[in-house]
């Protein structure tokens, strides 16, 4: 069964989502209490200080009704790209235990069919429940807002934080320079190459493969260290000078060393997931590295 079927594959999804309804409620409520903390821990603050107040000739100042959002959009914006990295981290829950393992794979379902509904559940529906509670913190916002604070204008959450990660993008549109938009793609798959790392990470170990992949990279970043440590030492000790280095460098044109960066994050994302899907379609029930 090597053929994609989308009957199949909307058969898988029904699945996925009836068996993992509650993981998947859960998660998202969870997710959604984050993005919301920092609205709450604003007017909480609000009340507090105008309890706090009550009796005093400071009851009330003008700068409560202020609509300042840029803590909370400064907030979010941050942990957007943590949650999506510790979701990746969760892109084979089936394959967590030996029974899911024996769900997972006896589907009348093709690897490929399986394999990408996993990742567009992961990637777009992760996605999705993101944008999702950035909307209900900007509706808590404004409703908390009227009533606790007395605000009758207010700015939009959910369009701040779109703007504050849309910026690349609007920039690389306005931008005529090829080696500027090459530059900002490269930055862009760098990006998606972070979070493909953890689901390398979920495909290689099935359970606690967050943490082992943080100290993979770890380790990874310090082996590279050394050898680049390694590497300038051994330019030194062989009198290399500069100024060559220098002349060669250029000699390089800026679209040309731009390009080369583009094209070889997209050979690393190529390789990255053709290893994933490897590694899914190799999976097992048991295995010494997964008992």
């Amino acid at each position: 069964m090597n053929t994609f079927n989308i009957s199949r594959f909307w058969n898988v999804a029904r699945w996925d989502l009836t068996i993992n309804r509650s993981f998947y409620t859960k998660t998202s409520v969870f997710i959604a209490s984050i993005i919301l903390l920092p609205v709450l821990m604003k007017y909480i603050g609000i009340l507090w200080f105008r309890t706090s107040r009550i009796g005093t000739e400071m009851a009330d100042t003008g700068y409560l009704s202020d609509d300042v959002i840029l803590g909370q959009v400064g907030y979010i914006v941050f942990l957007i790209p943590t949650i999506m990295t510790v979701l990746m981290a969760y892109t084979f829950h089936n394959l967590l235990t030996r029974q899911g393992r024996i769900n997972e794979l006896t589907l009348p379902a093709s690897n490929l069919e399986r394999f990408l509904w996993h990742t567009l559940r992961t990637f777009v529906g992760g996605t999705l429940v993101l944008l999702a509670s950035v909307l209900l913190a900007d509706l808590i916002h404004v409703l908390l807002g009227w009533s606790v604070a007395g605000q009758h204008s207010f700015h939009s959450l959910t369009l701040a934080v779109l703007e504050s990660l849309a910026i690349p993008m609007h920039e690389m549109a306005t931008s005529g320079s090829y080696a500027y938009i090459c530059v900002m793609l490269t930055i862009v798959f760098y990006g998606f190459i972070h979070l493909s790392i953890f689901v390398l990470g979920n495909a290689i170990y099935y359970r606690h493969n967050l943490p082992k992949t943080v100290l993979w990279l770890i380790a990874a970043s310090l082996c590279m260290s050394v050898l680049m440590g390694f590497a300038v030492s051994f330019i030194a000790g062989r009198d290399v000078e500069l100024e060559s280095i220098m002349h060669i460098l250029k000699n390089i044109s800026e679209n040309g060393a731009a390009t080369a960066a583009l094209l070889c994050s997209l050979v690393v994302t190529a390789i990255l997931w053709a290893i994933i899907y490897r590694l899914y379609c190799r999976a097992q029930i048991t295995t010494r590295r997964n008992p």
